[in-house]
């Protein structure tokens, strides 16, 4: 078998799936983790297993060409030579570059478009959740 040189969009193979628990809790807490029992253990009685949910999060893996867009958006050469590096800048352009699909909806339940625009809307919590889980898929494959 050949060796994979370049990174096929379309490869089953490439696909990277994050899970993620979300739950509204009673007192207007927002929780999210990609273990459901630390979830639980986290919202203690703020929330009850019927508030959780359960989404499925698609990401593509990173071309080099992804790779030096995701870096140039946070990592900027200063007046004086100094190096400025925005890691949350980078983590929220390698959720909108990587992204594929979601399974998230909004408060009407109609589903939302997994889009660039979208992505910069997500709750904090969850969208920090989602770098971190993706940032260790890429990672354990050798991506990052």
């Amino acid at each position: 078998m050949p060796a994979s040189i370049f990174i096929d969009d379309n490869d089953e193979n490439s696909v990277i799936t994050v899970i993620v628990f979300i739950a509204n809790g009673k007192k207007g807490f927002v929780y999210c983790d990609i273990d459901h029992s630390k979830l639980l253990k986290m919202a203690g009685d703020d929330v009850t297993e019927s508030d959780i949910e359960q989404h499925q999060v698609l990401f593509k893996q990173p071309s080099y060409g992804d790779t030096s867009r995701i870096f140039s958006s946070g990592i900027r050469m200063g007046a004086d030579e100094e190096i400025n590096i925005s890691p949350s800048q980078i983590r929220q352009e390698r959720l909108c570059v990587l992204l594929k699909s979601w399974t998230f909806k909004n408060s009407a339940g109609k589903d939302m478009a997994a889009t660039k625009d979208n992505v910069k809307k997500l709750h904090p919590a969850i969208a920090m959740i989602l770098g971190i889980a993706l940032e260790k898929e890429l990672y354990e494959r050798g991506l990052l």
